[in-house]
């Protein structure tokens, strides 16, 4: 019942502004994510994969959990 009326919801809004739908952006928390990559790192290293991150600006975050991992 309930997602039929965020379908509803959904269409009204559409028609309305006569706009095509986006998906809704959700907003991502960075101490999540942090902990979601630390989690798959450790996953891959348990099954005996080994991973090599190189240092950019956009994966220093990964970085420095991969050293924490050791």
């Amino acid at each position: 019942m309930a997602v039929g009326h965020q379908i509803l919801v959904a269409v009204y809004f559409i028609h309305k502004n006569k706009e095509p739908y986006k998906e809704p952006v959700l907003h991502e928390n960075p101490k999540r994510k942090n902990r979601k990559i630390k989690n798959y790192l450790s996953k891959l290293k348990e099954l005996g994969l080994t991973i090599e991150v190189k240092q950019t600006e956009e994966n220093k975050k990964v970085a420095c959990l991969l050293e924490n991992l050791k």
